[in-house]
């Protein structure tokens, strides 16, 4: 069980629910990667019993094992812009994320309902890859992501019976990273 503090609000997307609210852990989970909470990423770390700033070295350790050398973690939300990648090894995090069954189930799922341990309270949220998960393909993999300073991000894995891509769009303009990731996937697939 995951209670939401006040130092889980960091900005940006958030699950709107008050501080002392319980969850159990798959839901938190399933509101980071549905709807994009930051506050649920800041609320996970801390679940983990592992200080935050040893969590977010285990980021960079990690990154290191998979052989990205152009990749670096300064917070678990990606909310600062001093979070760095190039593309290519933004495409080998998500294809290393993307084997993970949880993470395929949660990213392309278009709406989520939490419900308060306690109070029994309902909270939906709804998926911030919805646009690109209506469109006519088969995705299998997806994460948006948005930083104020650089534009807005989706990585998209999807399949045909002969294929499976991915496609990554970085900093683009608000709402065009649907339309640029779709039109990726629909001429390589």
């Amino acid at each position: 069980i995951i209670t939401m503090q006040e130092s889980d609000y960091v900005g940006g997307s958030t699950l709107n629910v008050p501080v002392g609210e319980k969850f159990t852990v798959r839901e938190v989970f399933n509101a980071l990667l549905v709807g994009s909470k930051n506050n649920c990423a800041e609320a996970l770390v801390r679940a983990t019993g592992i200080p935050r700033d040893r969590f977010i070295e285990l980021m960079n350790e990690r990154a290191m094992k998979l052989g990205l050398t152009e990749t670096h973690f300064v917070e678990p939300a990606g909310l600062n812009s001093d979070n760095v990648s190039s593309a290519a090894e933004m495409v080998l995090v998500a294809r290393e994320a993307f084997k993970n069954f949880d993470v395929l189930k949660a990213s392309t799922t278009k709406r989520f309902t939490l419900t308060g341990v306690d109070s029994r309270k309902k909270y939906t949220v709804v998926s911030t890859s919805a646009p690109i998960l209506s469109r006519d393909l088969h995705i299998t993999g997806t994460k948006t992501g948005h930083i104020t300073s650089l534009g807005y991000n989706l990585v998209t894995q999807a399949k045909t019976t002969k294929k499976e891509l991915i496609a990554l769009v970085l900093g683009a303009d608000e709402n065009k990273n649907y339309d640029e990731v779709y039109k990726l996937l629909k001429k390589y697939l």
